[in-house]
């Protein structure tokens, strides 16, 4: 694979991880109570941190077409955000910390979505086939651990663009592309080998900004312990790092500040890195907005503004083919329930 020529980038590191996983948590919640009276389920993204665990769920704005629907809205704090209802909430039971802590500790696990409906928060996370009996050992670690942990399903990943269309047809997703033009100054000696071509895909949001991510490199990376790098499979050239980007900490802490919440795909080529995020699609006028105050407060990275449209339409556009994996659009093999 030659990244630097390679637009598809989103598709092609999404064969990377192959294995998927769905689970769920039950616990004393007052968010979690209050969902069993709602006939709609909601979308949640997890703000992660190992002493601090936050969820954001969004529901639909026909959440409260009841009035047990604006009972339970009321009921556990949620707020009329744009086009949705939004509510936030830390995870404060020890099981299910301890439980996420551990999952997300292994290397390739990736966070793909979190949903929640009729009291249970559901999970689904991917990762590489070669960390299974690793994600395996943790899984049934927290399901030894309590009776209100189970999984759901485990095998074979349907991908990305499934999840994708799943959380699109409760929470509509809309899909923003943005360019940047980092100068070769900005690389040091221990950081030399993020400016060679790479993709990354965000493992999970952190409290402290950092960008924890997974990369897929052009080619092996050698003496990885020097960029202290976690290998995850060095045939598929894949491995974790923590790094530090201005830019991208500026947008997360303002989108942040404004509830919106979002997933993202990075692709650099060695001159210009290409951001590929989803998020709710009500809150794309406002993450425009964070751009643009991004381009004036960096003005020496050159961001631009490459497509902003549906899922459906951004993939499309740039040529996406995600059914290579063996695993077609209309096969059954490797689908897990609906979340």
């Amino acid at each position: 694979m030659t990244i630097e020529k390679n637009m598809k980038y989103t598709s092609e590191i999404d064969r990377k991880l192959t294995m998927q996983c769905d689970f769920s948590f039950q616990w004393k919640d007052p968010i979690l109570e209050a969902s069993r009276r709602l006939e709609e389920s909601a979308v949640g993204f997890l703000l992660y941190g190992e002493e601090k665990m936050e969820v954001i769920y969004y529901f639909p704005l026909n959440a409260d077409k009841s009035s047990e629907g604006k009972r339970s809205l009321t009921l556990m704090g949620a707020k009329k955000t744009k086009d949705l209802w939004s509510v936030r909430g830390e995870i404060n039971e020890p099981f299910v910390k301890d439980a996420i802590n551990l999952i997300l500790s292994k290397p390739s696990v990736t966070i793909d979505m979190i949903s929640l409906k009729e009291g249970l928060m559901r999970m689904r996370i991917r990762f590489h086939a070669d960390l299974t009996n690793s994600v395996s050992e943790a899984l049934l670690s927290g399901i030894k651990a309590s009776e209100g942990f189970s999984i759901d399903y485990f095998g074979k990943s349907r991908g990305l663009l499934e999840t994708l269309n799943e959380i699109s047809a409760l929470v509509p997703l809309a899909g923003i592309e943005f360019t940047m033009r980092p100068k070769q100054s900005i690389f040091s000696e221990s950081t030399e080998v993020f400016s060679k071509p790479w993709i990354r895909i965000r493992k999970y949001d952190s409290g402290d900004f950092k960008l924890h991510h997974i990369y897929h490199f052009s080619q092996e990376v050698e003496n990885e312990d020097r960029y202290e790098l976690v290998t995850i499979s060095r045939g598929d050239h894949l491995y974790e790092a923590y790094t530090v980007n201005p830019v991208i900490k500026y947008m997360v802490s303002e989108a942040e500040k404004l509830n919106i919440f979002n997933d993202s795909i990075h692709r650099y080529d060695g001159n210009v890195v290409t951001g590929r995020i989803w998020l709710p699609s009500t809150f794309v006028p406002d993450y425009m907005k964070i751009l643009g105050q991004a381009r004036i407060k960096y003005p020496e990275w050159g961001i631009g503004i490459q497509m902003a449209a549906s899922i459906d339409d951004i993939f499309t556009m740039s040529g996406e083919n995600f059914t290579d994996n063996g695993i077609g659009e209309g096969s059954t093999e490797g689908k897990g329930p609906d979340l």
